[in-house]
């Protein structure tokens, strides 16, 4: 789980406030995989997840079972995980008027206001291990500098962003969909304010960047996140 980590300069970022996204929720049969809003839900699709990687307490990957059906996934380790994390591959949207976009790529369509190919990567922290300070391996990643599940909701916790390993710097996050006043320094850190009001948090972060002579998309979207419960 360990990467070097240099500088790199970001070739556009950009913030995507209330952009979809995916994490996972506990459920009485396993880890259910969901995607959406935090405060409003949509069908998610099994055939775009490409990864899903659990890790005990001792950051030792475990081996998990999946089950999938229409709109739905459950995620079962071999035993309790500490951390589960998910590479979801959105696909490609095209915006062909200004209040319409559709998953599939600019190809299609004779005229476009956007296209991009979008990636959600997941992070769930169930319990805690020193090694998930470092980098889990994830293309885009935020990355808890502290345990996060020591913090209380209303508290202070400090994050470093991440891209294909390096920092990431000034990029947005927002806490829960709404508050989007924290950016990462040029270290790709942060100290992020939680939802004193929840106990359940989820931060994200959200990089794009140009992909000149691309017959599907004019840009990649990513977007990570982190979800724990404060104490």
């Amino acid at each position: 789980m360990m990467y070097k980590m240099t500088a790199i300069i970001a070739l556009t970022i950009s913030f995507s406030a209330h952009a979809h996204d995916v994490w996972l929720e506990q459920k009485q049969d396993g880890l259910a995989l969901i995607y959406g809003h935090v405060d409003e839900l949509v069908e998610l699709e099994p055939e775009k997840v490409r990864a899903i990687r659990a890790y005990g307490v001792d950051g030792i990957e475990l081996s998990i079972d999946s089950h999938s059906g229409a709109g739905e996934m459950l995620v079962k380790p071999e035993k309790k995980a500490a951390m589960v994390t998910v590479e979801y591959d959105n696909g490609f949207w095209t915006k062909i008027d200004p209040t319409t976009w559709e998953n599939k790529s600019k190809r299609h369509y004779e005229n476009h206001l956007d296209s991009s190919h979008s990636y959600k990567y997941n992070k769930n922290l169930m319990g805690w291990s020193n090694q998930f300070t470092q980098p889990s391996g994830l293309r885009m990643e935020i990355v808890p500098l502290e345990n996060p599940l020591a913090v209380k909701a209303g508290g202070r916790v400090s994050l470093q962003v991440l891209y294909q390993g390096s920092p990431l710097p000034d990029t947005a996050l927002e806490v829960h969909g709404i508050d989007d006043t924290f950016r990462t320094d040029e270290n790709g850190r942060v100290e992020v304010l939680l939802d004193s009001k929840r106990k359940f948090q989820h931060i994200a972060a959200y990089y794009r960047y140009e992909l000149p002579g691309n017959l599907d998309a004019d840009e990649m979207s990513l977007t990570a996140n982190l979800v724990f419960g404060a104490d």
